[in-house]
């Protein structure tokens, strides 16, 4: 198994030295590490090349007068571009703040084969996903350069169009695939994330239902201002996505409905999930 890397950072400095570390110590070498620097104002250049790594500066874009910034899932696609024509067989995208275990990259794939997955993450300690988090995300090659495969959106568009191509998602639970963040996940809600959140559903054809709960959700945990916002990025959009991601974005949707809203699904691992089976110490996910 070959593999290569890329990851995004802006002012990392002080972290991606550890993540890097535990990249190039795999067991399985990396055949090649790039490092996107976004607009970075410390020493991440230098840390990056020190630890042996590539370094590339994530393009400017400019329109309307004005010089705007790719979304984060653009600059991982932009990295994505880059490798996907290096004589390896998996791609590894991840966040410059995530530790990997020495046999992350061996293990994971291994279990991947083995159910023919294209799209497989570990997770941190503790969680219990149902699909491969866009932070410790690895791709098949092959895979991407044959179905032209980008990463518009966050992570589960890449699963959808894992699962509309025939192919399965992984996320795995052994102890050699569980990462280490170095600062704690998920707790940047602001209503820029709110917006993009809103135009994948409607790009992707989420259903009405589905968006009315949504809604009422958000403005629970987080008021009413960013439930609004999100509603009304929501419905000024239309659908844009091919029938085939859209039926499997369709069909993760409800299942997440359900598994929430039915008490009686949840078990001692947590919620149970319609169409992802447990096999081998793993999560398996497959329409």
């Amino acid at each position: 198994m070959k593999w290569s890397a890329i990851l995004i950072a802006r002012n990392e400095g002080r972290l991606i030295g550890k993540t890097l570390t535990s990249i190039m110590t795999q067991s399985i070498k990396p055949y090649r590490v790039l490092v996107l620097d976004d607009m970075s104002e410390d020493d991440t250049a230098e840390a990056v090349t020190k630890h042996g790594a590539e370094v590339m500066t994530v393009p400017e874009c400019f329109g309307a007068g004005r010089k705007w910034f790719y979304s984060l899932a653009k600059k991982r696609d932009y990295g994505l571009r880059v490798l996907v024509d290096d004589p390896v067989d998996w791609i590894y995208s991840g966040d410059a703040d995530m530790v990997l275990p020495p046999r992350y990259c061996e293990v994971l794939t291994s279990q991947a084969a083995t159910h023919n997955a294209v799209v497989c993450a570990g997770i941190e300690r503790g969680k219990h996903d149902l699909l491969p988090m866009e932070g410790c995300q690895m791709l098949h090659r092959t895979w991407v350069k044959q179905h032209d495969v980008h990463l518009k959106y966050e992570s589960i568009y890449v699963c959808c169009q894992a699962l509309a191509t025939g192919h399965a998602t992984l996320v795995s639970y052994l102890d050699d695939c569980a990462v280490s963040p170095q600062r704690p996940t998920g707790k940047n809600y602001t209503n820029s994330r709110i917006i993009d959140s809103a135009r994948l559903m409607k790009n992707m054809g989420a259903s009405n239902r589905f968006m009315v709960w949504k809604t009422a959700s958000i403005c629970k945990a987080h008021g009413l201002r960013h439930a609004w916002a999100f509603f009304n990025m929501w419905r000024t959009h239309s659908v844009l996505e091919s029938a085939g991601i859209r039926h499997a974005y369709q069909a993760i949707l409800s299942d997440r409905m359900q598994s929430r809203l039915l008490p009686i699904r949840r078990g001692r691992e947590g919620v149970r999930s319609i169409f992802t089976r447990h096999d081998d110490h793993a999560m398996v996910c497959r329409i």
